[in-house]
């Protein structure tokens, strides 16, 4: 098993950052969206609606960005040391891909649960989401099994 140097990484990273640059670019919508009108907050929103908004809003965005580090980690130490079931499947380059692409579905996705589980906590307590967490866990599990087969 040849070792993954950092240059190639690096190389394997930039090549992923610019083909998702490429497809925004591809898929963006062409015709220019309509102009935003603005709209004071104040007319519809009392001062202590828009404090609680932003009390909400800030701690959420941490807690996807942690989730974001977490899951870059994973990707980044699949890459460096492949897990050895996969490294097994080498000669079978096809099965091989697709079960690195659905493996990497299941780790991201169990990596980042737990942050997911503190978001929809949060968003329970200020009435945001209104779904059991029996419905809530279903859920995720039918995203994950869809998404690692479209993977």
């Amino acid at each position: 098993m040849r070792r993954v140097s950092c240059r190639d990484l690096v190389g394997a990273l930039t090549l992923l950052a610019a083909g998702a640059e490429l497809g925004a670019a591809l898929l963006r919508p062409r015709p220019r969206p309509p102009r935003a009108v603005p709209v004071d907050l104040d007319q519809y929103f009392s001062a202590d609606e828009l404090a609680r908004g932003r009390r909400f809003a800030r701690p959420q965005l941490g807690i996807a960005a942690a989730a974001s580090s977490v899951q870059f980690a994973v990707v980044a130490g699949w890459a460096v040391r492949p897990p050895r079931a996969l490294r097994r499947l080498r000669a079978r380059p096809l099965l091989g891909s697709a079960a690195v692409a659905a493996g990497m579905v299941v780790a991201t996705t169990s990596c980042s649960l737990p942050f997911s589980a503190l978001a929809r906590r949060r968003a329970l307590a200020v009435g945001l989401a209104t779904q059991s967490w029996r419905g809530w866990v279903a859920d995720v599990c039918k995203g994950t099994v869809l998404e690692a087969a479209f993977a």
